[in-house]
């Protein structure tokens, strides 16, 4: 799986701290058969705030918009 595979816009779920909060897929880790996803969550101003490794079920993929 090739982290394009991913929408890279996420809301964490279940998580202490950070369910509902929208992140961005920044890097797939793998380790043998194991997979997981490094997501960054920021502030409006682009400031990192926090960084989590949750698997896939964790995450709620979010599809967004543009403006026309």
């Amino acid at each position: 799986m090739d982290i394009s595979d991913y929408n890279p816009s996420c809301s964490a779920r279940g998580r202490s701290g950070a369910g509902g909060q929208i992140g961005t897929v920044v890097e797939v880790l793998r380790r043998g058969a194991e997979e997981a996803l490094l997501v960054e969550f920021s502030d409006s101003d682009g400031q990192s705030y926090a960084m989590a490794v949750l698997k896939a079920d964790q995450l709620i993929p979010l599809h967004r918009r543009d403006a026309a």
